[in-house]
């Protein structure tokens, strides 16, 4: 099994031990411009270097480098913080995203699932589930994702935000291995609903739907049917 490391400002692959052959600055420079033609090229084949699809196709190139250079997944993030070191330097952006998620990870695990889905939803909005991990512990819900045509919440990105934190709320306090795909389907069914109305509500109040508060509301709401909106609305009232 081989690795990279960092030893003594160099960069070491396999086994991290004094004999490890370590990776010159050639070499990185190398891997550095490699990945700054790979990223071109995808920003000219795809419309926007920000969405889904140049995230998806990214992904899919991050997982074969992956295997090239055998990578472990304990080492993939610093493998990622190794490219994101030199290419993109440069990129305000990209750096500032960096420290709060890593977004060679979200690319790679985007890449992991069935191009309809990625491609279905914004890359934001897939950044925000990334960001759940609790939310996202069940792979069901890949599944659900897939099947949902509610155009409100495939379209807006605070119902989409909420959501991933009203999921977060209830499996929190649920064992999901213990429910069917009915059962945890109905969750997140409930949990969409719930979600669009409070969005639609604070739209209509002028109240902005802070996090703090998010969270406030769908923890109170846990066991209110999202079809009862006399009961969110007095939930909704009186935070």
């Amino acid at each position: 099994m081989s690795r990279l490391a960092y030893k003594e400002n160099g960069i070491y692959k396999g086994i991290v031990t004094y004999s490890e052959k370590k990776y010159t600055e050639e070499e990185l420079s190398k891997m550095h411009d490699e990945f700054i033609q790979i990223e071109n090229s995808l920003k000219k084949k795809c419309k926007n270097e920000y969405d889904s699809e140049y995230s998806y196709e990214l992904g899919l190139i991050l997982a074969d480098k992956l295997q090239e250079y055998e990578i472990v997944e304990s080492t993939r993030s610093f493998f990622w913080s190794i490219l994101r070191e030199g290419v993109n330097s440069n990129d305000k952006r990209k750096v500032f995203q960096a420290k709060q998620r890593d977004p060679y990870e979200y690319d790679y695990l985007l890449s992991k699932l069935p191009k309809e889905l990625a491609l279905k939803y914004s890359r934001s909005k897939w950044d925000h589930l990334f960001d759940v991990t609790t939310a996202r512990k069940d792979d069901r819900i890949y599944k659900w994702l897939l099947n949902v045509n509610n155009s409100e919440f495939i379209n807006n990105q605070l119902v989409f935000q909420n959501f991933c934190k009203g999921v977060k709320d209830t499996i929190d306090i649920i064992d999901t291995s213990l429910l069917s795909d009915d059962e945890l389907f109905g969750i997140y069914d409930d949990t969409m609903i719930k979600s669009i109305y409070i969005v639609k509500y604070m739209k209509q109040k002028n109240i902005k739907l802070s996090s703090h508060k998010s969270t406030e509301d769908n923890k109170k709401s846990l066991n209110i049917n999202g079809t009862d909106e006399e009961s969110l609305k007095k939930i909704l009232e009186n935070v």
